[in-house]
């Protein structure tokens, strides 16, 4: 933001998930800078790197899975834990995905 709280730049698109019911919902990021995203009604998680734009399937099988975060204190840092919004009763998933999430701000 400049001095008068006005956005520096325009938005720009990191990635698009193509085909029926890929609106990305939960997002985290890792200490690497790449984003991991929700596809709740596809029931994925993809990890995009917005360096060089590639997109990587790394979970699936999870319906409704929507809020995610990386494991902080005595939860393992490596890990992602997600929250499923599946009507009918939710569930909590654990997806070690073998790197830490990025240095949260105090």
């Amino acid at each position: 933001m400049d001095e008068e709280g006005n956005p520096k730049s325009h938005p720009k698109v990191l990635c698009y998930f193509k085909g029926t019911h890929a609106g990305p919902d939960g997002l985290a990021v890792d200490s690497h800078g790449r984003i991991y995203a929700t596809l709740p009604a596809r029931g994925e998680i993809w990890r995009v790197n917005p360096k060089n734009g590639s997109m990587i399937l790394i979970a699936k099988g999870m319906p409704g899975i929507a809020s995610i975060a990386f494991g902080r204190g005595k939860f393992d840092h490596n890990t992602i834990y997600a929250a499923s919004t599946k009507r009918g009763g939710g569930k909590i998933w654990k997806i070690n995905v073998g790197v830490r999430g990025a240095a949260l701000y105090k």
